[in-house]
């Protein structure tokens, strides 16, 4: 299920954005997105994190790394 999820996330995200600007992105870029998405959650009692908006995040992320992985097989590897 959650592998559907993702690939659901990642067509609403081409839906917003287009593979251009997924190409445009650069690395530090990436990483920082994915970062936020990864964290945003990860403040004050961590033990009132809401298990179900933590789960949608992970989906966002996973999201984003398959778009950051296209993007690099776009360019033929290249890393920026």
């Amino acid at each position: 299920m959650s592998t559907n999820e993702i690939n659901q996330e990642r067509e609403n995200q081409k839906a917003n954005w287009s593979l251009e600007s997924d190409d445009a992105m650069t690395l530090p870029e990436w990483a920082a997105l994915i970062a936020h998405y990864a964290t945003r959650r990860m403040f004050g009692n961590l033990k009132a994190v809401d298990v179900a908006t933590f789960r949608a995040d992970m989906v966002k992320v996973g999201a984003l790394s398959k778009a950051r992985i296209e993007s690099i097989d776009r360019k033929g590897g290249a890393s920026v």
